[in-house]
């Protein structure tokens, strides 16, 4: 007697190797079949859930007398993000990273990570932002945050007027 054996691959996809199934197939009572390793982008393969029949390693055993379905179990992998902070210098228009205060970390394919916003005496803090985990190299092209603290008017409008006022009269006074 013959059975239906679906593989649901849970997003991921397989290629099969030689003697693999890799499809959904009919299977018959007590015969066996070696499984495909799957994959599946941000995850590594864990192990198949089987409804029913038996599965040891990737050799599943057809020991029921229904149809069945095996499904993929992943685990997500970690990647590294970091979050930095730049500050806006007084010419308005160029920043400096705050290295001591750049964050590196790592987080699971899929997670949701939302940046830290530190705060600054003189610069107004931005918004907080997330990011959506995705594969990514240690060059953080993808997972990365970077925080712009915009220097507060009132400091800018002050360092405008000692350049223009003070530092004359201070220059005169030490000569």
């Amino acid at each position: 007697i013959s059975y239906s054996l679906t593989m649901n691959f849970d997003g991921g996809s397989c290629t099969c190797g030689a003697n693999e199934t890799c499809t959904s197939t009919s299977i018959n009572y007590d015969s066996s079949i070696n499984l495909c390793t799957p994959t599946k982008t941000g995850h590594t393969f864990s192990n198949w859930s089987e409804s029913c029949g038996t599965r040891e390693g990737n050799t599943y055993t057809q020991s029921a007398t229904e149809n069945c379905t095996l499904t993929a179990i992943y685990t997500p992998n970690n990647y590294p993000y970091v979050v930095y902070h730049d500050k806006m210098n007084t010419d308005g228009s160029t920043y400096t990273r705050v290295d001591a205060d750049t964050y590196e970390s790592t987080a699971a394919y899929g997670s949701t990570v939302n940046g830290v916003v530190k705060t600054y005496s003189g610069f107004t803090s931005p918004n907080q932002t997330s990011i959506t985990i995705v594969e990514d190299d240690t060059n953080y092209q993808h997972n990365h945050i970077t925080y712009l603290h915009f220097i507060n008017p009132y400091i800018t409008y002050l360092h405008e007027m000692f350049l223009q006022l003070l530092l004359p009269v201070f220059l005169w006074l030490i000569y």
